[in-house]
C-alpha cells in the first residue's frame, strides 16, 4: 500500500492515476535487503504504530529483532528492521494497545492473530493464461476437493484434470476467511493457512502450469466478513467500520461492511491485491463475486440491499480491469445478475456504453457467468415430462441469448450456488433424489453438459460433476468429493472427456467450436409433442460442426434435416447414446458413422434423448 493523496485531493484524484502506483506494489515487501526488511502500513488515524516480533507458537522463542517504533509519513507508517527472516511472526501495535495483523501480509496465523514474514518461492514456469474462447473452466473448492482439503493434496489430482481436458481451474476464494465456501474475507491479502498458505497456493499454480493449465482466483470485493480484521483497523471508530469501508450510505451489505470505492486508498489496497495475485502468485485470471453489489448499494445508510446505483463501484471495476488488462492474457469474469444481463459489464472501458448514474464506458470484464443461459435451459431439461420441453427456448439460448452476446457467457449447469442446499442441488439429485433412476440422472446431466460444451460461450464444470456427483454443494461446508466415483462412473468421465476433446479441438476436427460462427439450422416441435429436436451448426473457414439435440426418449431413423450448411460427407464424432458411456444406454444409431448431405438435406439416425455431433 502506497501513501494516499491528501484528504483535500482524494475525491478529485483521477481514478486511472492509481494504476501506476499499483504496478509498483508487488515484490518490494518480499525481499530481504542487507539494510533490513521494510514494514509499512496505512493507518491515517493512528497516533502511533509499532512492529513487534511474536512467538509463532508456545514452543517458539521470540525472533531475533527488537520491537520497533514505526515512523509516520503522511498517512503511512513504516520501519526498516534488521535481522528479519522468512517465517518470523509479528504484529502491528496501533495506539499502544491494539494488536493488528499486517493488512499486506500474504501469510497469517490460523487464528488470524499475527502475520508471518513470507517465504520466497521461485517458480519453474511463467504465468499461464488461456484465451476465453479456448477455456474449459473447472470450479474448484480446495477445502472439499480432496479429503485433506489442501493445495498439496489437490496437486495430486491435476493429472486427472489434465486428462479430462480442463485448462482453466477457477479457485473459489482462498483468502483468509471464516472458512466454508470462502466468501467471508477477513484478511483479503493473506492466503488461508488451513489450505496451505501462500507457499501452498504458489506450488499449486506452478504444478498446474506444468500441465498447461491456468489458475483463476475468485475475489470478493463486494463485502467483507462482519469480523474482518480490517474493521476499525487504526482505532478510528467514528464511522461504521473504519477507514477501509463506507460510512453511512452504501456501508451495509447482507454479509458485512462494504469496501469504500470512493476512497482512493481503499481502492488502491484492493488493486494491490490483484497485482500481488498476478505477479507473486502467477494467477492467470479472475472471477469477481457479485459485481452487482459493487455497482449497486442500499437506498439509505441502514439499507443492506444492492438496488441503488453506485458510480464509484463502477469506476473501481473500470480501474481494476484496465490495470489487469495491462498484463498479457489476463481474463476477468464477473458474476453479476441472475436475471436479465447487465450488458455494460462486459463492454470495454473505452466504449460508448453507459454504466450506472451516467458513468461512461463499460466495466471492462471479458465475460460474465451465464445465469440467464443456465436458468432458461436447466428449467427445461429438468422437467419431469419431456414432452413439455420448450425446444425453441433452448435453441435460442444456445445460439445467442436474446439481447446479449452469448460468447461472453460462462456456461454451466452446475456451480457452487445453484448446486447447493440453498438452492436446488446438483442435477443428478434433482432428477433422481432417491437414486432409483440413474438412467435419467446421467442422461439429463450429460445433455446439459453437452449443451454447455457446444453452445456459444465458454463451458464450466463444478468439481465432481464429471463423475456424476449427487451430493449437494452444501453451505457453509460442502462435503468432500467421493473420488471412488471416478471408477464407479468411468463411462461418465469418458463421455465428459470426449465432449471436452471436441470443444477444445483436441483431435483437429472441430476448430469451429473455438472460432466459428453459430446458427440455428432447424427446430422440430410438432403439435403432437412426440418429436423434440434442435439442430444448430457452428462453422469457420475450414470446418463445419452440426449439433443435433434430441429431447425425447425416441430414436428417430431416416430423419430428414434441411438447411445444413454444407453438402458432402459428414462424420459422426460423438453419439451421446453410445454404450461405452453407460450400460444403461441403448447404443442407438451405433452403426451410423457418416451421413451424406445433398442440396442442404440429409437423412439422419438420431439416438434417443441424446446429443449427436457431426463434423465436416
Amino acid at each position: 500500500l502506497y501513501p494516499p493523496h491528501t484528504q483535500q485531493h482524494q475525491h478529485n484524484m483521477a481514478w486511472f492515476h492509481l494504476l501506476s502506483a499499483a504496478l509498483l506494489a508487488s515484490h518490494e515487501q518480499y525481499t530481504f535487503p542487507a539494510d533490513g526488511y521494510n514494514f509499512s502500513v496505512w493507518a491515517p488515524h493512528a497516533s502511533s504504530v509499532q512492529v513487534n516480533p511474536v512467538a509463532c507458537s508456545q514452543k517458539d522463542n521470540l525472533t531475533g529483532w527488537p520491537e520497533t517504533q514505526m515512523q509516520q509519513i503522511g498517512n503511512m507508517w513504516s520501519a526498516v528492521v534488521s535481522n528479519v527472516k522468512p517465517g518470523d511472526c509479528y504484529v502491528f501495535v496501533v495506539n499502544g494497545n491494539l494488536n493488528r495483523i499486517d493488512p499486506n501480509s500474504i501469510d497469517v496465523s490460523a487464528d488470524g492473530s499475527y502475520s508471518i514474514v513470507p517465504t520466497p518461492y521461485t517458480f519453474r514456469n511463467n504465468r499461464v493464461t488461456i484465451p476465453l474462447a479456448s477455456g474449459i473452466f473447472y470450479e474448484m473448492h480446495i477445502g472439499s476437493f480432496t479429503q485433506d482439503g489442501t493445495f498439496q493434496a489437490a496437486i495430486q489430482k491435476l493429472d486427472f484434470l489434465q486428462k479430462l481436458g480442463v485448462n482453466v481451474i477457477e479457485l473459489m476464494p482462498s483468502a483468509f476467511s471464516s472458512g466454508g465456501w470462502g466468501y467471508s474475507p477477513k484478511a483479503p491479502f493473506a492466503i488461508q493457512p488451513q489450505l496451505g498458505g501462500a507457499i501452498g497456493l504458489k506450488q499449486f499454480v506452478d504444478a498446474a502450469a506444468d500441465r498447461g493449465m491456468a489458475v483463476y482466483m475468485d475475489v470478493v470485493y463486494n463485502h467483507a466478513d462482519g469480523e474482518s480484521l480490517l474493521i476499525d483497523y487504526d482505532g478510528w471508530t467514528g464511522g461504521d467500520s473504519g477507514v477501509y469501508f463506507y460510512q453511512g450510505m452504501f456501508s451495509k451489505t447482507p454479509w458485512g461492511p462494504r469496501p469504500d470505492y470512493s476512497n482512493p486508498s481503499s481502492v488502491q489496497y484492493m488493486m494491490n491485491i490483484l497485482n500481488s495475485l498476478i505477479n507473486d502468485f502467477h494467477i492467470g485470471g479472475f472471477r469477481w463475486d457479485s459485481t452487482s453489489c459493487i455497482r449497486m448499494g442500499g437506498s439509505s445508510p441502514s439499507d443492506s440491499g444492492c438496488t441503488n446505483d453506485n458510480a464509484d463501484g463502477w469506476k473501481f471495476m473500470q480501474a481494476s480491469n484496465t490495470f489487469t488488462g495491462s498484463f498479457s492474457g489476463i481474463v476477468s469474469v464477473a458474476e453479476d445478475t441472475w436475471g436479465t444481463p447487465y450488458t455494460a459489464v462486459t463492454m470495454p472501458v473505452k466504449s460508448g456504453a453507459q454504466g450506472p448514474s451516467g458513468t461512461t464506458g463499460g466495466a471492462g470484464f471479458q465475460a460474465q457467468w451465464g445465469y440467464p443461459w443456465h436458468f432458461s435451459i436447466v428449467q427445461e431439461i429438468t422437467k419431469g415430462d419431456n414432452s413439455q420441453i420448450d425446444v425453441n427456448a433452448i435453441t435460442q439460448s444456445c445460439a445467442n441469448y436474446p439481447g446479449f452476446d452469448t460468447s461472453k457467457f460462462i456456461l454451466f449447469s452446475e456451480n457452487h450456488d445453484v448446486s447447493s442446499n440453498q438452492h436446488a442441488g446438483r442435477i443428478p439429485f434433482r432428477i433422481d433424489p432417491s437414486k432409483k433412476n440413474p438412467y435419467w440422472a446421467q442422461k439429463k446431466s450429460m445433455m446439459l453438459i453437452s449443451l454447455a460444451m457446444t453452445c456459444l460461450g465458454s463451458p464450466m464444470l463444478l468439481q465432481g460433476q464429471e463423475f456424476l456427483t449427487y451430493d449437494s454443494f452444501n453451505f457453509p461446508e460442502p462435503p468432500k468429493l467421493d473420488w471412488g466415483l471416478v471408477q464407479q462412473n468411468s463411462g461418465v468421465v469418458q463421455e465428459v472427456t470426449d465432449l471436452i476433446a471436441l470443444r477444445s479441438n483436441k483431435n483437429k476436427n472441430t476448430p469451429a467450436f473455438t472460432d466459428g460462427d453459430i446458427k440455428i439450422v432447424q427446430v422440430y416441435t410438432p403439435s403432437n409433442t412426440s418429436i423434440k429436436v434442435s439442430v444448430v451448426a457452428r462453422s469457420d473457414s475450414s470446418n463445419h460442426v452440426l449439433m443435433i439435440y434430441n429431447f425425447r426418449k425416441i430414436e428417430l431413423d431416416n430423419f430428414v434435416i434441411n438447411n445444413i450448411p454444407a453438402d458432402g460427407t459428414w462424420n459422426v464424432v460423438f453419439n451421446g447414446d453410445s454404450s461405452q458411456y453407460s450400460s444403461l444406454y441403448e447404443n442407438g444409431c451405433a452403426n451410423q458413422k457418416t451421413v451424406s448431405v445433398s442440396g442442404g438435406s440429409g437423412n439422419f439416425c438420431i439416438p434417443a434423448f441424446s446429443t449427436l455431433i457431426l463434423s465436416q
